[in-house]
């Protein structure tokens, strides 16, 4: 599939891009990554009603024509009607793959990648626990190195506190907050250590300034959104591994390292994050944070080379037989 041209199709949200960007790094790709804008009233409309896709797109700052793509991967609501539509435009030329449940006639792409926890069942569909991503060992410790300065005064065991926010499905409040502050203290003056605190976009920017704060009595580092952030370089580097309820991501990305993972819940979360998260644990991958930490193993979360084989297979499928 290298010699294919490739075009990854965003809204522009760092966890979607990564998602693309991984994925067509499995398959050997070099893609040209189109960020959409879609126009009123396209923007807000469920895909299923976008019957003029591509109008909605005519006037983006990344061109949305002709020639289409080989290969299009797309994720998110926003390029779901486009990507169908492309694939329409092409005569079905456009291989298309979207990550993600699409909510639309699954027949209408090629690929669909789709977490376990969606219940997602075609033969075009590709299940992955949680989401995809292109962490592997060498990256991790490519990543540990790079960052190994922050911890190397820190005294072990480092703890990764790895912090969401405020999401539809999750009321983070300042209440649970200062209840998690208070537990990573209790955890901290239990075991000794370190702690390695990074939040994520959606954190409040003054839960940040409360860590600070709070903190400044125990050995820890604050990523604080100013400096090249972290994230990967705190997963390899870290001996445990807290991830708060909110985001899939994180706490895929966290499974990839085969560290103990603990999965910190601050509130009742919706029927598909109950199943993902107790999926975690069927595996051995995660437990639930109780104020304890111990030590077990288990095989690094790596999806992404099964899926990119799986659907070179579809692809090669669906290509025209030469006589």
């Amino acid at each position: 599939m290298s010699t294919q041209t490739c075009w990854i199709m965003s809204d522009g949200r760092r966890g979607i891009e990564i998602q693309c960007l991984a994925l067509a790094d499995a398959l050997n790709l070099t893609p040209i990554l189109k960020r959409i804008k879609p126009s009123y009233p396209w923007f807000f409309l469920p895909p299923s009603l976008c019957f003029k896709a591509l109008c909605s797109v005519k006037n983006n700052p990344d061109p949305i024509s002709p020639p289409w793509p080989d290969i299009l991967i797309t994720c998110g609501r926003q390029s779901v009607a486009i990507s169908s539509a492309i694939r329409q435009k092409s005569n079905n030329k456009t291989f298309t793959i979207h990550i993600q449940d699409p909510k639309l006639n699954l027949n209408k792409f090629d690929v669909i990648v789709a977490p376990l926890h969606d219940n997602l069942k075609a033969p075009n569909v590709i299940n992955a626990l949680g989401s995809i991503h292109g962490i592997n060992p060498e990256f991790l410790k490519q990543e540990g190195q790079k960052f190994n300065y922050l911890v190397e005064k820190l005294p072990k065991p480092h703890i990764s506190v790895i912090i969401g926010g405020i999401s539809k499905h999750h009321d983070f409040s300042e209440k649970v907050f200062q209840t998690l502050i208070q537990d990573l203290k209790n955890l901290q003056q239990k075991y000794g250590g370190s702690l390695l605190l990074t939040p994520s976009r959606r954190t409040p920017t003054h839960y940040i300034s409360k860590l600070k704060s709070e903190l400044t009595d125990i050995p820890h580092y604050l990523w604080e959104g100013v400096d090249p952030n972290p994230y990967f370089g705190m997963i390899a580097l870290s001996d445990f591994l807290i991830v708060t309820c909110d985001s899939v991501n994180m706490a895929t990305e966290a499974a990839a390292s085969g560290k103990p993972l603990y999965i910190y819940h601050f509130d009742e979360s919706p029927p598909k994050f109950i199943e993902f998260h107790q999926s975690l644990r069927d595996k051995g991958i995660s437990r639930r944070f109780e104020g304890i930490l111990e030590n077990w193993h288990y095989e690094p979360l790596l999806e992404i080379n099964r899926i990119a084989d799986r659907i070179r297979e579809i692809y090669e499928k669906s290509q025209p037989q030469e006589d």
